[in-house]
């Protein structure tokens, strides 16, 4: 999704995280899961898509404060955004489970994440087999990611491991509208956040069930909010000193990394979040922020960052396969080699799928909303 130009920074930031998560799964399919000293972080993907959930929340909160547009149209245009990459990437995966599959049991690579590692995409496979009906109901819905381990196995990730988080945003998608109309008045927004509280606590007492990966949006809550609240204070907070609210702002970042479940998520974003706000363009680490975060090559990246998020996993193991078939059975250093050539390979072919699936389904929920019959607009902020 496309912002306005002074967060230009917000689309570069995307593109990186949809590299590291795509990195990581490289070394994964090597078999390299313990990486030394500060590599370490490369295996953080979960880390990435909390910083892509914060990003959501900031983002869709800029929309909803300032774009006039009733529930009915704004969801139809979220629906559009997702929905046609989803399905494309969705299938592809279902098609490429197999492939993956056969590939990690020839394996016999050494270490302990290994062995859970082939187990689990063995088990994707024969859930697509035993159960696919269910499975492919659930994804036509997007709502996958609600489904808990004791009612259908591996349902977040069954036919693409990644779409498990395409659920998780839908669900945000879903009920934006009303926690931003919540928190307009005091009292309203005492109730939310009792209501929030609860639904996390149930999430964590397992009260919705067993998750492999936190794909239902109760145990999300803590990363939406943060995006959500960036956007509202960022007005407010550009008419005060960045010196004046340094020493509040690093005890209130202390105070969350005490309470959140992973630190590095908030290590990451705040630093980005104050040059956001103060430092863009200001002095020399401004310059350098937005030579990292706002040049051409960098935004291109992040305007891409939807479908080499959904993607890399598929070309990875079609690149391996076809590999293998060309010049037989690779060493494990030749596998993360092609492991990233496949990954380079991934940002023309996301080009692609942006160009040619993205733009046209967003285009195409342009078209519905015009012919709806929702309201026009309804105040939103």
């Amino acid at each position: 999704m496309a912002v306005e130009s002074n967060f230009k920074a917000i689309e570069g930031l995307r593109g990186y995280l949809a590299l590291w998560v795509a990195i990581g799964h490289a070394f994964q399919m090597a078999g390299y899961f313990d990486l030394p000293g500060p590599f370490k972080i490369v295996m953080k993907g979960a880390v990435a898509v909390e910083i892509f959930m914060i990003v959501s929340g900031f983002v869709i909160t800029h929309l909803l404060t300032t774009k006039e547009e009733s529930y009915g149209r704004y969801v139809v245009r979220r629906f559009f955004r997702l929905y046609p990459c989803f399905v494309l990437c969705c299938l592809i995966g279902y098609l490429i489970i197999p492939l993956m599959s056969d590939f990690v049991q020839s394996r016999d690579w050494s270490g302990p994440a290994w062995t859970p590692y082939v187990d689990s995409i063995v088990q994707l496979e024969d859930q697509q087999r035993d159960n696919f009906w269910a499975h492919l109901g659930l994804h036509a819905v997007m709502l996958h990611g609600l489904v808990p381990g004791e009612v259908l196995p591996r349902a977040p990730m069954t036919f693409l491991p990644a779409a498990w988080s395409i659920s998780l945003e839908w669900q945000f998608y879903l009920v934006a509208p009303l926690v931003l109309a919540m928190i307009r008045t005091p009292a309203r927004a005492a109730v939310l956040i009792a209501v929030c509280m609860g639904l996390f606590a149930s999430y964590r007492l397992g009260v919705f069930g067993s998750f492999e990966v936190a794909s239902h949006l109760a145990g999300n809550i803590g990363p939406f909010a943060v995006g959500i609240a960036s956007r509202l204070a960022l007005p407010h907070l550009r008419k005060v000193s960045a010196n004046a609210l340094t020493p509040a702002m690093f005890a209130g970042a202390a105070a969350l990394v005490l309470l959140y479940k992973e630190a590095l998520t908030l290590l990451l974003w705040l630093p980005f979040y104050c040059f956001l706000v103060w430092g863009q363009g200001r002095g020399l680490s401004g310059k350098a922020f937005d030579l990292l975060f706002s040049s051409k090559a960098v935004v291109w990246a992040g305007t891409i960052s939807f479908s080499v998020y959904l993607l890399h996993r598929p070309v990875q193991v079609l690149a391996v396969t076809l590999v293998e078939r060309l010049a037989g059975v690779l060493s494990q250093p030749e596998t993360l080699a092609v492991q990233f050539v496949a990954t380079a390979l991934t940002l023309p072919l996301g080009w692609l799928t942006y160009r040619f699936v993205e733009k046209p389904g967003m285009a195409l929920g342009r078209r519905v909303v015009a012919l709806s019959p929702f309201k026009a607009a309804t105040a939103t902020a």
